[in-house]
C-alpha cells in the first residue's frame, strides 16, 4: 500500500479513526448523532523487519521559537547548517494562508451513494468536505457513523475529485441537500446540521504556515514524473558518495523509492532517513523536514499493510529537536488543515498522535490543542481534530471542562471514553 501521498488525518481519516475510535450517542444533544468507524487492514506477508539503521546524533541547534520568528528568523544563533527561510517566505507563507485557506466543513445527515459500485442510504453520517486546492472539486470524508456497519456501507473509497453539481458551498445549511459527482458516481447528503464556514483565527494561520515555510525552503524530495525501484541505485549513491559528489547522490535519491516486501519491511524508511541525513549534511532544512515526515508518517509504498507492521516502523520524531526549529509549534501546524491550500507534506492520525509522544512533547502539546479545542472562534473540524488528539495522548485532565468543547466533539468523547 502506498502511503506516500497527503495523509492529512492520517491515511484519509481522523486521527482516531485507526485508533478504533469510539463513537455513541449524547442524548442531550441536539443531534441525535453516533460517532462509529473502523478501519481495516491488509495482513502483511510474513517476514522479517530490517534491522533499524542507526544514524549518528548530531548537536543539538538552538531553539528558534515562533516568538522569535517573526522578528528575527535568521538569527545568528540558528544552527548555521541550515538555510533558514527568512522573514518575508513565512509572511508570503501566511498572506497566502489568509487569502486562500477556508475552514473544512463538517456534515450531519443522511448519505445517498452511488459510488464505488455499491449503492447505500445510511442516517447520522458525518462527512468532511474539503476543497481541493485547485478549487474545483472537493474531498470527501465520512468521518463517523452510527456504528461500524454504518461506517463501512458510508465509506468513501475515491475521496478526491468530488465536483459539486447542487451549487457553492459557501451557501450550504441544514435542510439544503448537497449533490457531489464524480463520473458515473453520486453521492447526496440531506443535511441536518452543516458548520459554520467562519475565518481562520490568526494562531491557526500561523501555525500552520510555519510549517508550510519550512517545508516549502527546499524543491519537493521526489520527482513527481520519475520513479525508480531498482537496487542498483544504492551503488550508484555509494560511489556519488565515495567521489564527494554529493549533488549527484541527491539526484539518484530523488528518484529512487524501494518497494517494501512487505508490511514489516523498513528498507524503504531507512533508505528515507539515508536519503534525509544526505540532506542534513548539505544544510538543505526542507529536505530533511520533508523526508522527516515522511519517516514520521511511514509514507512508503509495500506491497501489503497491516497494523501490526505499522507499528514496528518508529516515528523518530525526536530527530525534530536536533534541527533547531520550534518543535511545538510545528507539530501543532502539523495538526491543522484547511481547504483550498497545500503544502509539502503532511501527517495525521495515529502517526501524528505517535509522533507527538516520542518527540517528548506530548504535555506541552496536549495543553495548546485542548485550547484550540475549547476557543470557539476556531472552525468545528480543527476544534474536533484537537479533542480527539488530546484525547488519544490520554491527557484526559486536559479537556476536563468538556462543557466548552464543540458539540460534535462532546458526543465523539463521549463514545470514546465509554469504549475504553
Amino acid at each position: 500500500m502506498d502511503a506516500s501521498g497527503r495523509e492529512g488525518r492520517g491515511q484519509g481519516e481522523g486521527p482516531a479513526v485507526e485508533a478504533r475510535k469510539g463513537r455513541g450517542r449524547a442524548r442531550g444533544a441536539r443531534l441525535a448523532l453516533f460517532l462509529g468507524a473502523a478501519f481495516s487492514v491488509v495482513a502483511g506477508l510474513e517476514c522479517k523487519p530490517s534491522p533499524h539503521a542507526s544514524s549518528k546524533k548530531q548537536p543539538e541547534a538552538p531553539l528558534i521559537t515562533a516568538e522569535a520568528r517573526p522578528r528575527f528568523p535568521r538569527s545568528p544563533h540558528a544552527n548555521p547548517r541550515w538555510s533558514w527561510p527568512g522573514m518575508a517566505q513565512f509572511q508570503s507563507a501566511y498572506d497566502q494562508a489568509d487569502r486562500q485557506a477556508k475552514p473544512i466543513r463538517l456534515v450531519y445527515g443522511r448519505l445517498v451513494k452511488d459510488a464505488d459500485g455499491d449503492h447505500a442510504e445510511v442516517d447520522d453520517v458525518v462527512l468532511s468536505i474539503e476543497r481541493e486546492a485547485e478549487g474545483e472539486t472537493h474531498e470527501l470524508q465520512v468521518e463517523f457513523a452510527a456504528t461500524d456497519e454504518a461506517y463501512d456501507q458510508a465509506r468513501l473509497w475515491n475521496r478526491h475529485g468530488w465536483k459539486l453539481a447542487t451549487g457553492p458551498m459557501e451557501r450550504a445549511a441544514a435542510g439544503v441537500p448537497l449533490v457531489f459527482e464524480r463520473g458515473s458516481s453520486r453521492v447526496r447528503i440531506e443535511p441536518t446540521y452543516v458548520s459554520s464556514e467562519g475565518r481562520i483565527p490568526m494562531e491557526a494561520l500561523d501555525a500552520w504556515s510555519y510549517v508550510a515555510a519550512l517545508l516549502a525552503s527546499d524543491p519537493p524530495v521526489y520527482d513527481a514524473n520519475r520513479a525508480s525501484f531498482e537496487e542498483d541505485a544504492a551503488e550508484k549513491i555509494a560511489a556519488a558518495r565515495a567521489a564527494g559528489d554529493k549533488e549527484k547522490a541527491l539526484s539518484y535519491y530523488r528518484v529512487w523509492r524501494p518497494m517494501g516486501r512487505c508490511s514489516m519491511d523498513s528498507r524503504p524508511a531507512q533508505v528515507a532517513r539515508e536519503y534525509a541525513e544526505l540532506c542534513y549534511e548539505m544544510g538543505k532544512l526542507g529536505c530533511f523536514l520533508q523526508l522527516q515526515l515522511r519517516i514520521m508518517g511511514d509514507q512508503f509504498a509495500r506491497v501489503a499493510y497491516s497494523s501490526y507492521g505499522e507499528a514496528s516502523h518508529a516515528t523518530e520524531a525526536e530527530r525534530l529537536t536536533e534541527t533547531g526549529l520550534d518543535v511545538d509549534t510545528f507539530l501543532l501546524g502539523l495538526a491543522l488543515r484547511f481547504s483550498g491550500v497545500s503544502r509539502e507534506g503532511e501527517l495525521g492520525g495515529s502517526r501524528l498522535v505517535r509522533s507527538i509522544k516520542e518527540s517528548g512533547r506530548a504535555a506541552p502539546i496536549a495543553a495548546r490543542l485542548a485550547t484550540w479545542a475549547k476557543d470557539a472562534t476556531f472552525d468545528e473540524y480543527s476544534r474536533l481534530t484537537a479533542t480527539q488528539i488530546v484525547a488519544l495522548l490520554e491527557e484526559d485532565a486536559a479537556l476536563a471542562d468538556e462543557e466548552e468543547l464543540s458539540e460534535i466533539a462532546r458526543l465523539w468523547l463521549a463514545r470514546h471514553r465509554a469504549k475504553k
